[in-house]
């Protein structure tokens, strides 16, 4: 029953939380982070990669460096191949390379 809230909602959930990541208290971008690693067990991947791709151009530095995470995260604990458009998910993360936050584009290298 909590899984088919958590889908029913997400929609909801999401652009809170990644506001979250973009907090100055690292404890709660923590907790926010934590909170995306409980709903990649539960929705379906594809529809999360689609509503994150638009805040890699968030101006908070955080929550460019945080959904980068998201993502790392999401492909290297993903055991199956995630149904999605490649191409445009590259190129979002390559804009990042020349972020002005070193942080954010010596992430986007990995």
């Amino acid at each position: 029953m909590e899984d088919i809230n958590l889908k029913a909602n997400v929609h909801n959930l999401i652009p809170g939380l990644v506001e979250k990541l973009g907090d100055n208290k690292i404890v709660i971008r923590q907790s926010a982070f934590k909170a995306f690693r409980g709903i990649l067990l539960s929705i379906r991947h594809r529809t999360l990669i689609s509503m994150l791709l638009n805040y890699l151009s968030n101006k908070n530095w955080h929550i460019r460096e945080e959904i980068l995470n998201v993502f790392i995260l999401l492909f290297l604990t993903n055991q199956h191949q995630i149904d999605f458009d490649y191409p445009l998910l590259l190129n979002s993360i390559a804009k990042l390379l020349d972020d002005p936050k070193p942080k954010v584009s010596a992430l986007s290298f990995k």
